[in-house]
């Protein structure tokens, strides 16, 4: 039908989902930060992506700040 809208185009698609992956993982990099490890476990059942590697930050990882934190539990799940 003329009403329906055309599915979206990759490029704005793709726009999209890096936008929501960026969110996930800022929200991870400080739930990893701070040991929330039950934000930090919601955050990956969304998605976020455990092994992203902040170049601004000498390449470090949710785990190594998480670890640098002293935050066992949160450690512990980024882990597994």
């Amino acid at each position: 039908p003329a009403s329906a809208r055309p599915p979206p185009r990759t490029s704005d698609h793709m726009a999209t989902h890096a936008m929501d992956e960026g969110a996930l993982i800022g929200a991870l990099w400080e739930a990893a930060k701070a040991g929330n490890t039950a934000g930090a476990s919601r955050l990956l059942d969304a998605g976020a992506p455990v092994g992203w590697n902040n170049d601004a930050d000498g390449g470090a990882t949710a785990l190594v700040l998480a670890a640098s934190g002293g935050h066992k539990n949160t450690v512990e799940l980024l882990v597994d």
